[in-house]
């Protein structure tokens, strides 16, 4: 700032000062919230859409199947009650299946230790100032 032609080199100063303070703090929050985040307190949209993903894959892949497994099946079915009950059990089945849907503890470590490498990585690169 200027004050009668001349900088202010004290509020400059201070306002940098301030500044970096305000830095110091943010990265303290960031770090503090990847902390919960690697212990499992705290998932981040990237983790749940990880997963939401996944999830739907696993749901893809089991109802893209049917046309060939029930086509197979009714095949050899003539009586239509009969029918419907074979594609109705069919379809059950795919339901238990995944009810029973478990989350990838391997393929979630995974993705934490690359966010891990990917924050070093950062961390390394000096600050611009």
């Amino acid at each position: 700032m200027m004050i009668d032609g001349e900088w202010d080199i004290k509020k400059i100063s201070a306002g940098a000062l301030e500044a970096k303070k305000m830095h110091s703090r943010a990265r303290a929050t960031i770090a503090d919230i990847k902390a919960k985040e690697y212990q499992d307190l705290m998932h981040d949209a990237e983790i749940i859409a990880f997963f939401t993903e996944d999830f739907n894959n696993t749901v893809y892949v089991a109802v893209s199947a049917w046309p060939e497994q029930l086509a197979k099946g009714l095949v050899s079915i003539s009586n239509p009650a009969e029918a419907a009950d074979f594609v109705r059990n069919h379809i059950y089945d795919t339901m238990r299946k995944l009810a029973d849907y478990k989350y990838d503890s391997e393929k979630h470590e995974v993705r934490i230790r690359e966010q891990l490498a990917q924050d070093d990585a950062q961390r390394s690169e000096p600050d611009e100032n």
